[in-house]
């Protein structure tokens, strides 16, 4: 554990994936900071954490998933009506957009770079009111890419961090699809829907929240919260022409993880990731799969160390960086440094 995050005037809550700028990790807390409303924080490799910026209320509050290092600046979201706003290392904040409702509403994750443009999505908002596929661009230009609703079988409440791969934008939404339980997408970046999977029928996962999706080896694979043959959630790989597969169902073994959130990451060949709850503790996992489908915790959180991992895996080195929102020794949150 490099840090336990502590109430006001530290920031507490930690929410989201860290990132890397300049060899310093920085990150997003929900609660805490000057004001309370949740703060822009960098932390060192060897656990020292300052706060860059202080969210008042006027600015928002309360940000959630995580920031993107980008041209030398951090770019994020703030939930609710919405905003989406740039930060420099200096603690200098800037508002580059407002949501107003045709062009959505709550973007409540984070934005991916590509080609000079920034996408995200609204979980709320645009044509149907029940979210968007946007991209902005770093002076605040911003404009619909999609709109969610589009067909019966369409999701809605897209809750992810868009990824852009083969000309193609990628994601989940957490609700909406054939059975109410959400949803992978394929949309290009002119706004055609290429494919859009309905998670819920019989063992498959359901309810891919915050789930991003990760390319390995030309397949597609991120985490359902719950579904599967235990309940408990799962890891899903989809292909390019939009079949998907079970990878691998939580519960399959004692002390497992469960509820898997925010996806997988890539590293050296295999998938790793986290669980809000299971293990050996109940306090979340941290674990590692292969593409055959072998999964294996790697640690159980204790509580003491944190409890509730939200966001992604950072590899750094040979070691990767990630926050727990709950638990250590003040009860409001821990960064933590793993060695896979």
């Amino acid at each position: 554990m490099l840090h336990a995050f502590d109430k006001s005037p530290d920031d507490s809550n930690p929410d989201g994936t860290l990132v890397q700028l300049n060899g310093t990790l920085y990150g997003l807390s929900n609660d805490g900071g000057n004001s309370g409303y949740g703060a822009v924080f960098s932390l060192t490799v060897t656990g020292k954490v300052k706060t860059i910026y202080s969210f008042n209320g006027e600015s928002g509050y309360s940000p959630e998933g995580q920031l993107l290092a980008y041209d030398g600046l951090l770019y994020g979201t703030i939930p609710g009506d919405g905003e989406v706003y740039s930060v420099t290392t200096g603690g200098v904040f800037t508002i580059l957009h407002r949501f107003s409702g045709p062009d959505g509403l709550n973007p409540d994750n984070g934005l991916t770079a590509a080609q000079g443009e920034m996408y995200g999505t609204t979980l709320q908002g645009g044509s149907k009111g029940i979210g968007t596929l946007y991209a902005i661009d770093t002076s605040g230009a911003e404009h619909v890419v999609y709109s969610f609703g589009g067909s019966s079988a369409d999701g809605f409440y897209p809750d992810c961090t868009p990824t852009l791969w083969k000309n193609r934008l990628y994601g989940t939404t957490s609700e909406g699809g054939k059975y109410n339980h959400g949803t992978v997408f394929s949309i290009t970046e002119t706004g055609v829907e290429a494919f859009s999977h309905s998670f819920g029928s019989g063992i498959d996962g359901q309810d891919p929240q915050f789930s991003n999706v990760t390319p390995l080896g030309g397949i597609l694979y991120g985490t359902t919260s719950a579904g599967g043959k235990h309940g408990q959630g799962t890891v899903f790989k989809i292909f390019p022409s939009g079949a998907e597969r079970t990878l691998y169902n939580f519960g399959d073994v004692k002390g497992d993880g469960a509820a898997p959130n925010d996806g997988v990451i890539s590293y050296r060949g295999v998938l790793y990731g986290t669980t809000a709850g299971g293990g050996t503790n109940g306090q979340g996992t941290i674990f590692r799969v292969t593409t055959t489908g072998k999964e294996t915790v790697l640690y159980s959180l204790s509580g003491d160390d944190g409890s509730d991992p939200m966001g992604r895996l950072l590899p750094a080195g040979s070691n990767m960086y990630g926050t727990a929102s709950g638990g250590g020794v003040y009860g409001q949150g821990t960064a933590f440094r793993f060695t896979p």
